[in-house]
Parts: structure tokens; sequence; C-alpha cells
């Protein structure tokens, strides 16, 4: 069958509601993998097995040809793709392996309380990539890649990892026909600073239903992210500057906040006002020494959906 992983492995069902892609499926993997990974909107040929050998606690592996769509890691506009129909399973560059268990928490019992149920799922889990990664500093010739003796080619490595933690818990809920409830997520993702342009992750937020009166499905939110570079992409960054005076990545944090509510208008029909700010864009990257950087963004969005 043919697999979009960001349906089922490091996802967190509280952070659904939210509009910025990384609270899906996060920003290291999208950035690490060649053409993100089999995520939205590409997927990849492989199997996935989901085992539940006792109740709290689920089991899930998956294998996957690790390109959706067959093209190098860097694409040029002369080969953006290889693979427009993502139904060919090669492993020529490689295979992504990814692992998942969960355990399923009811933290009202867990803690003794005398309190309606406050269901959990808390996740640890982690990928295995057995294609090539270009080192982000240094040529195949081991020179440094802005150094103007420097081969054309990065140096490659075999294999790349991921491991990751999620924590998806509701906090607060009060049983009757009105559901009213409080959730938080937390998710961390950690990799090596060599192969990955993004070496750490982490992304958190709060979601509240039910709390403004007369609108007893209304759903707020606000959750933050931020992606950290790896030792050796921040260390590029500074390298392109000594040696042309130009920046094209950061060398800075990235975080993006956001806030959102979702309400439904009509059974059918609901809208979603939603507010994005990000600092370090980029990383803080300028496209000269002498200019400032990228500066930060704000984002305003209405998102409509509908069910029929």
């Amino acid at each position: 069958m043919s697999l979009d992983l960001d349906t089922e492995f490091m996802v967190s069902q509280n952070a659904s509601l939210f509009l910025n892609a990384s609270f899906g499926w996060p920003l290291s993997a999208s950035t690490d993998l060649y053409s993100g990974g089999p995520s939205w909107p590409y997927s990849a040929p492989g199997a996935r097995i989901r085992y539940n050998p006792l109740y709290p606690l689920v089991l899930m592996f998956a294998a996957t040809d690790d390109n959706p769509t067959g093209g190098p890691f860097y694409p040029s506009q002369d080969n953006p793709t290889q693979n427009l129909s993502g139904t060919r399973f090669g492993v020529s560059n490689g295979a992504l392996f990814m692992f998942e268990a969960q355990l399923w928490v009811d933290a009202a019992r867990r803690l003794g309380l005398d309190h309606a149920a406050l269901p959990g799922t808390w996740k640890i889990g982690g990928y295995y990539d057995t294609g090539s990664f270009p080192d982000r500093r240094y040529s195949a010739n081991g020179r440094i890649l802005a150094a103007p003796d420097a081969s054309v080619s990065p140096r490659y490595y075999h294999g790349n990892w991921m491991v990751y933690g999620v924590f998806d818990q509701t906090i607060w809920r009060i049983e009757g026909d009105t559901p009213r409830a409080a959730s938080v997520f937390i998710r961390v993702t950690g990799n090596d600073g060599i192969k990955n342009t993004f070496s750490f992750g982490a992304e958190a937020g709060l979601t509240v239903q039910g709390i403004v009166p007369h609108r007893k499905d209304d759903v707020l939110g606000i959750a933050w992210g931020a992606g950290f570079f790896g030792r050796r992409a921040k260390q590029a960054a500074e390298d392109s500057l000594l040696y042309s005076g130009e920046i094209t990545s950061g060398r800075k944090s990235e975080h993006h906040i956001e806030l959102t509510w979702q309400t439904p208008v009509l059974p059918w029909l609901n809208i979603q006002p939603d507010f994005q700010y990000i600092w370090n864009v980029g990383g803080g990257a300028s496209s000269q020494s002498d200019t400032p950087a990228i500066p930060n963004a704000a984002i305003f969005g209405l998102n409509v959906s509908s069910t029929f």
C-alpha cells in the first residue's frame, strides 16, 4: 500500500487543531528527509504493522521507500522529481524504517483522583533511513563547501536517524451534555547535527473546548514551536559569510506561536480565524552581510471547512 506516515506516526491529536504545518509533521523531518519524507502531499509504497500486546500499549512499525519523489536530496529545476505518481517502490537510495510505542493513559485514575476520566496518549519513537545524506558543511574533497576550492558535491554519509517523544494529555474535563475540557500536547525531536539542518525541535500547546458562553463546540488554542539549527548548519552559515559576504541560511533558532479559534457556524460549516507570529524567519538569514536580517513575520488567516 501507499503510506503517508504523518497520519499515524509522530503526530499529536491535540495539535491537529492548529494550521501551521510543523504542528503536524515536524520541521526537522520535513527538512532533513528526502522530499520531506512520506508525508502530505506525498506518500510512498510500504507496509505498516500495528500490534496491541495488552490494553494500554500499542506498538507500530512501518517500512517505506524513503524518497517519495525519487529526486536528489537537493532538487534542481532541471530534475525536480523523478517519480510523479509516487507508486514506484525503489530503494536504490534507501529505505525508511519507523517505529513507535504508544501508551494510553487515564491520568485521573493513575493519580487516584475522584474525577471524570482524563484520557491521554504518551508516545516514544524514532526512524532510521538507510539512504545517503549530505554533510551540511564539508564537500566531497574535504574542503568547506563555501571555499573556492571545494568540490561541487558535498560529502555524503550512509544512514540518518531521529528519536522523538509525544505527550498528549487531557488535564481538565467536565462531563455532561455540554463538553468542557482542556488538553495539552508536547513533542520533542532530536537527531545529529552533521547531516541535518535542524538537530532539535520542540512544540507545545493548549486547547480548550466549551468555555465560551453559549458556544459549547468552540475550541480555542495556543501553541508554540521552534527549530534549532544543527552544529554544521550554523558553521556553514558562518563560512558563507566569511567567504562570500552573503548568507543564505540562518544561525538563530526559529520560533513561532499560533493563536486560533475554531467555531461551527452551521452544523456542516466551521470557520477558524488564525494568527501566527514567526521570529527569526529562515534563522535570521540575510542575503548580504551589509543588509538586515529577514524581519519577523505576522500572519493572519481564516480557514473554512465544510462537511456534507
